[in-house]
């Protein structure tokens, strides 16, 4: 079991960086920058979830 989900691990791992490495630089930028974004929001709101109860 745990086999078969280290592969599946490593085999989407291995799409999402061919995926990853064949956009152009500032792409790759953006995809950094949006991610780091997203994180930021979800943080944020869980903060103003915790904060309203």
């Amino acid at each position: 079991m745990i086999d078969r989900v280290k592969e599946l691990y490593h085999h989407y791992y291995g799409v999402v960086m061919d995926w990853y490495n064949g956009l152009d630089q500032v792409m790759q930028y953006g995809v950094l920058f949006f991610g780091g974004v997203l994180i930021l929001l979800i943080v944020i709101f869980f903060m103003l979830n915790k904060m309203s109860k």
